[in-house]
């Protein structure tokens, strides 16, 4: 009886556990189709930019012409290890210094200006800064290229060409590279003029960053938006700062073989990838030499800089000939 009732009794081991939950769905089949097709296209995209690159960086070889100090307007002079290439315009005993805007052109962009302040009896000295025009171009990223390099390297050519003080005008991003000479030799400029300049400060542009890029990315693109390629010349063109005139066929030409210098691109990139190193926005305030804020737009799109430097009188401008009626008449 009792081995009957036991055998009764109901085998729970033997049953499996009931529940409520429902069972794991199997992988969708077309969200994987979809990550597979997506990592595709990444690797297909990579794979795209590494052909660009060496494509590219091989045209910049062939069209970096190998000869750059060929047709040069100016002379070339030796300065802290670097090759100047300046032009002079004029014989006046008042001299004027301008310092370009950020343009592979260099120099070139302020010759209108030059010629203008030049016939008035003055005599006005052009440098392309280190990296631009026909000057050096060190392809290594470094002081040379910050804008207190700049000015110091502009500050031993003053010195050593015996000008004693002269008026620098600063155009565009210039007018930074002038005011930081200006704070750090005094004694050479007895007149600062910045022309275009929307501030002391140099902040970096989303093209810029790419142009940073080593493993020659930067390079590539420094080549197609400011360097050789066809499509740095338009840019060139629809982007030209004032107050150049980039419709100039003369001006054009000088982009043109700014551009196919040897090592342009690369040092393109070596400019960017340097540290903007700039005094003159924590102690310009403190200069005593005279000043001139100049637009060639509106008074608005100087007034960050106007307050920074306080009471400082502001000229607008319309051309070249205007710009440089209002710095002779100061």
């Amino acid at each position: 009886m009792i081995g009957e009732a036991a055998g009764s009794l109901p085998d729970t081991e033997s049953k499996k556990p009931v529940t409520l939950r429902a069972p794991p769905k199997p992988p969708h089949a077309t969200a994987s189709l979809v990550g597979r097709f997506v990592g595709l296209l990444v690797l297909l995209a990579l794979f795209a930019v590494v052909v660009w690159v060496a494509a590219t960086n091989q045209q910049v070889r062939a069209l970096e012409r190998s000869d750059p100090l060929i047709d040069a307007p100016g002379e070339h002079l030796t300065v802290n290890g670097q090759v100047l290439h300046v032009r002079t315009f004029g014989r006046g005993d008042e001299v004027t210094l301008i310092v370009h805007d950020d343009n592979i052109a260099g120099g070139a962009l302020v010759v209108r200006l030059a010629e203008a302040l030049a016939e008035e009896g003055r005599r006005v000295v052009v440098p392309d800064m280190v990296g631009f025009g026909l000057s050096s171009r060190p392809p290594d990223p470094g002081r040379i290229y910050s804008s207190i390099g700049q000015a110091e390297t502009l500050a031993t050519y003053l010195g050593g060409a015996e000008l004693g003080a002269v008026e620098v005008v600063g155009v565009g991003s210039g007018g930074v590279v002038a005011a930081d000479l200006a704070v750090i030799e005094p004694p050479l400029v007895s007149r600062l003029v910045l022309v275009d300049v929307p501030s002391l400060t140099l902040p970096g542009t989303g093209w810029q960053s790419l142009e940073a890029m080593p493993f020659g990315v930067g390079q590539a693109v420094s080549y197609t938006r400011e360097g050789a390629a066809l499509g740095a010349e338009e840019i060139f063109r629809e982007t030209c700062p004032g107050p150049a005139d980039c419709g100039d066929p003369e001006v054009v030409e000088a982009f043109r073989r700014s551009a196919s210098v040897p090592g342009t691109a690369a040092s393109i990139r070596a400019r960017r990838a340097s540290a903007v190193a700039s005094v003159a926005a924590d102690r310009v305030d403190g200069l005593e030499v005279p000043m001139l804020i100049v637009s060639t737009t509106d008074a608005g799109a100087v007034s960050e800089l106007v307050e920074v430097l306080g009471d400082v009188p502001v000229q607008i401008a319309d051309d070249v000939a205007s710009v440089a009626a209002l710095i002779l008449a100061g």
